[in-house]
């Protein structure tokens, strides 16, 4: 489902003019909050897991810090439970893992050693902290949930009419969402309120089952192997 398609029914579903340019403009505002909402949540989708790799995305040797790839929300070990890790580095022809630790015990061992293949990470702010420092230049991937398409812009404007994966995976999930704000903050119809409050519980309790159904079939770290 494309972006202007999900207003169109939004506008339908609350019995709004479906041609009024200002309740289309609030639509696409409130279908932006609600996936900048819904992708800082606890747990985030399965569908915004990636195996995130870019030229750019390395190590530089004698440094200890790799800046997070801009649209970076959450490690993927962070929602399983885990404190194994969720970043790896080539190095003679195979990914090696690097484990995650806490910041204080890496230092402590790590800190001041000779810069080496790295053995230890840590997130701090929008940095990746290695221990010990790179000696080398290193391509690095990282599994973890990163922010989508946006779908900010104008109705009907062909380049930010799109589908990102949150309308071809979960439309009802993110209509809902938006719905509810547009039907209680904007209209304040009691009736449509409730009706996207039912439509964002029930979907949301859908993509929480398929999530947790792939974390516990692994299938989310098979994409780290």
């Amino acid at each position: 489902m494309i972006r202007d398609t999900a207003v169109t029914q939004i506008l339908k579903q609350m019995g709004q003019r479906q041609g009024d340019t200002t309740a289309r403009a609030d639509t696409i505002a409130e279908l932006y909050n609600a996936q900048n909402r819904l992708e800082r949540g606890q747990l985030q989708p399965w569908f915004l897991i990636e195996l995130y790799t870019d030229a750019a995305f390395v190590t530089a040797a004698d440094s200890d810090t790799v800046a997070v790839p801009s649209t970076f929300l959450r490690e993927v070990d962070d929602q399983m439970g885990g404190d194994v890790g969720s970043l790896w580095y080539f190095y003679q022809e195979k990914w090696n893992i690097v484990y995650k630790e806490e910041y204080s015990i890496a230092f402590r061992k790590w800190g001041n050693a000779t810069a080496d293949k790295p053995k230890r990470y840590c997130l701090v702010d929008e940095e990746i902290m290695l221990f010990p420092a790179a000696d080398d230049v290193y391509e690095l991937r990282l599994l973890a949930a990163f922010q989508q398409t946006s779908l900010d812009g104008t109705y009907g404007d062909g380049a930010t009419n799109v589908e990102n994966t949150w309308l071809r995976y979960a439309p009802d999930l993110l209509i809902g969402e938006a719905g509810r704000i547009l039907a209680g903050g904007y209209y304040r119809d009691a009736d449509a309120k409730a009706h996207f409050e039912l439509m964002t519980a029930s979907s949301s309790k859908r993509v929480y089952d398929e999530t947790i159904a792939r974390i516990e079939a692994g299938m989310l770290r098979a994409l780290g192997v």
